[in-house]
């Protein structure tokens, strides 16, 4: 439903679950999603619309210029936290995204770009326990081989996600989804920023509340930190919980909750990670991301400076030194540049040196 008529919410409603008894009534193994439009978690809050249409998954659209921003924080962890907030409610996939405006630009660097950002969708979502990523409009840059090479190691283990820390977010989603009743009479973007509600059929702005709410930079807070930290988390409604972590309502949630927990890999200069854990902590995913400064997708602001809608992934060679914090039976190191396995072992890692690569690190325990 890619309209803002949000008084009419209940009809929008009513239509989706008559579609989905009418498609399971035709065909009652096939799996139904819903999907919203491409402002992510902006919009109608996808926990809402999974609890009253009752879909089998969720497709999560996200486009940059549109979902959220924060200064520091790139379009693709923007998008994860997205994919981590409706995954406490439903199964769901990434459908659609892509970095639209820097597409049709003449950017020199742009096709690295667009290959790191495809990359850091599909790692990204999938280590928070997505079931695929689905890159409609956007290119996939031969990363879903890596995927399928790194994965295929796994037959057989369960990954269902087991992290250290749990973030019950009951309080803030009841706050997101009551916006729709309310809303407020005023925009609290600046004119150069892109907000649907500026024609909401009712005058009410909810869109640019929701953005710029406590509890949205919260949800980015979480994904921050613990891409910063390397240590996993997941959102989760009631205190529900898959495994023996820690929960921490979001509200309470700050940097010594992630610090408090050792990583797998001792942190890397120049590096972000994003982990997986899984089976009771004998299973982990591990992807290395290397930082440098990022680029910055800015448009006029109207007052002879520039506004950030989004910003990309770039990166800058650093010496790189990984290493464990805890004993792992087999450890296996992908670089994801080259293409392969480049060490298979009983514990010790390998030392890259200087370099700009990004990696997945397999560790596992009988």
């Amino acid at each position: 439903m890619n309209t803002f008529r949000w008084e009419i919410t209940p009809a929008y409603l009513d239509w989706h679950r008559d579609m989905t008894d009418y498609i399971r009534a035709l065909s009652p193994d096939l799996p139904v999603c819903v999907s919203n439009p491409g402002v992510g978690l902006l919009g109608h809050d996808p926990i809402h619309w999974a609890r009253k249409i009752g879909p089998d998954f969720f497709s999560l659209h996200n486009y940059p210029d549109i979902c959220g921003s924060r200064p520091g924080l790139d379009y693709a962890a923007v998008t994860d936290m997205a994919v981590q907030y409706v995954s406490a409610a439903v199964p769901v996939m990434l459908g659609e995204w892509e970095a639209i405006p820097l597409r049709r630009a003449d950017v020199p660097e742009k096709e690295e770009l667009l290959t790191l950002l495809s990359r850091d969708m599909v790692w990204l979502t999938l280590l928070s326990g997505a079931p695929g990523c689905v890159s409609w409009l956007a290119r996939g840059y031969g990363q879903y081989r890596a995927v399928k090479e790194v994965f295929r190691e796994l037959d057989g283990r369960p990954l269902l996600p087991d992290p250290p820390l749990y973030v019950d977010i009951t309080e803030a989603q009841a706050r997101l989804e009551d916006l729709w009743r309310t809303g407020e009479p005023d925009c609290r973007f600046p004119g150069w920023k892109w907000c649907p509600d500026r024609s909401a059929t009712d005058g009410r702005h909810r869109f640019c509340v929701k953005a710029e709410s406590p509890d949205f930079q919260k949800l980015l807070d979480a994904e921050q930190w613990s891409l910063t930290t390397g240590v996993p988390f997941r959102f989760v409604l009631g205190g529900e919980k898959h495994g023996n972590g820690r929960t921490v309502p979001l509200s309470d949630l700050t940097p010594g909750d992630f610090l408090a927990v050792p990583p797998v890999l001792a942190p890397v200069a120049g590096y972000r990670q994003k982990a997986l854990l899984a089976d009771g902590g004998r299973v982990c995913l591990l992807y290395l991301q290397n930082c440098g400064p990022a680029f910055s997708w800015a448009v006029d602001d109207g007052m002879g400076g520039r506004g950030e809608q989004f910003s990309l992934r770039r990166r800058k060679a650093v010496p790189v030194t990984m290493r464990l914090t805890g004993v792992w039976d087999r450890v296996r190191l992908y670089d994801l540049d080259e293409g392969r396995f480049v060490s298979d072992n009983s514990g010790a890692l390998p030392d890259p040196g200087v370099t700009d690569h990004d990696f997945v690190l397999l560790c596992e325990k009988a």
